[in-house]
């Protein structure tokens, strides 16, 4: 199977000790010992969440203690002590206690330390929490430009069978290629490529096709032949399975119930998207489709941006 990160970049769980964060501490042990990487973890203490916000000089002092060796250490040997409770064998993960907002703490640690994956807990998101933009996992996947991975406490080991959203660009494809990393040997994958959903979404307004690019594979192949390169181009080892299929005439704001109802038909555990660039802000963003099936919050999310701007080539000689 395919490693995810390149040599010394290290995994970052984001640990809270809710049921969802013990499945991410699952997830990062096997892909540790899978890969032999090393795995980090970061703790948020969320005062932004107090009823009242202590004043400027109590936050500056409550900082200091939390920064110091003492303190710090002590708490960060609680968490490592709570995770191996639930793995059931000792860790020596470093803990990074994080004074802040879950998303900011996650964000922050995984840029310092270069995290080739950052793996957290996915709850599902009431109408609330959405409209005060309390959405951890959204946040942080707008936020990091490497892959992100989301999942719900049902999950207890890695995922055997995963939906992949295409769109025969390089940017599905190089999330195709980063699924391999986390799923389990012997997987089976199934492609859905949705016609139709070239139109804007209504979060982020982007397309949530490349037009210059995946459409330009279509028109170069024929979509089974399309389907056939990006297969090829994959890498998959043996003994996974991949298997295609095309949802037609679907619209945007539909997609994502497209791949939600593909992903129950076949008891997927993980579903795949890729990032996308925001042409007027010049970065990466998390499209309307990855955030709507990250607030359902009933199965595991993957997603992914791509690493460089040079479309792979459809030359099939």
């Amino acid at each position: 199977m395919a490693d995810m990160s390149s040599a010394g970049e290290p995994l970052l769980l984001a640990w809270d000790e809710s049921p969802a964060s013990v499945a991410a501490a699952r997830i990062v042990r096997a892909l540790a010992m899978r890969t032999e990487a090393d795995a980090c973890v970061v703790h948020a203490l969320n005062m932004r969440a107090a009823p009242i916000l202590p004043p400027l000089d109590a936050a500056v002092g409550l900082r200091d203690p939390i920064d110091g060796p003492g303190l710090h250490e002590q708490m960060a040997g609680d968490v490592r002590a709570a995770i191996a409770g639930v793995l059931g064998t000792p860790v020596a993960w470093p803990v990074r206690i994080a004074l802040g907002t879950p998303a900011e703490s996650i964000t922050h640690e995984a840029g310092r330390i270069g995290a080739a994956l950052t793996v957290l807990g996915l709850r599902p998101h009431s109408a609330l929490a959405r409209a005060l933009r309390n959405e951890t996992v959204v946040t942080v996947m707008r936020s990091i430009g490497r892959p992100v991975l989301a999942v719900p406490e049902g999950l207890t080991g890695l995922p055997r069978r995963a939906v992949i959203g295409v769109d025969f660009s390089r940017v599905s494809l190089r999330a195709a290629q980063a699924a391999l990393g986390v799923l389990d040997a012997g997987a089976s994958i199934r492609l859905v490529y949705v016609t139709g959903s070239q139109n804007y979404g209504p979060e982020d307004h982007v397309p949530l096709n490349e037009p210059d690019e995946g459409r330009r594979t279509i028109y170069q192949l024929g979509v089974e032949a399309a389907f056939d390169w990006f297969i090829g181009s994959i890498g998959a080892p043996e003994g996974v399975s991949i298997d295609r299929t095309i949802v037609s005439d679907m619209p945007a704001t539909s997609a994502s119930a497209a791949l939600l109802s593909q992903a129950a038909d076949d008891g997927a555990e993980l579903i795949v998207l890729a990032n996308r660039r925001h042409r007027s802000l010049d970065r990466w963003v998390v499209g309307s489709v990855t955030a709507d099936i990250v607030r359902d919050g009933r199965i595991a999310v993957l997603a992914v941006p791509p690493l460089e701007d040079t479309p792979p080539s459809t030359d099939t000689r």
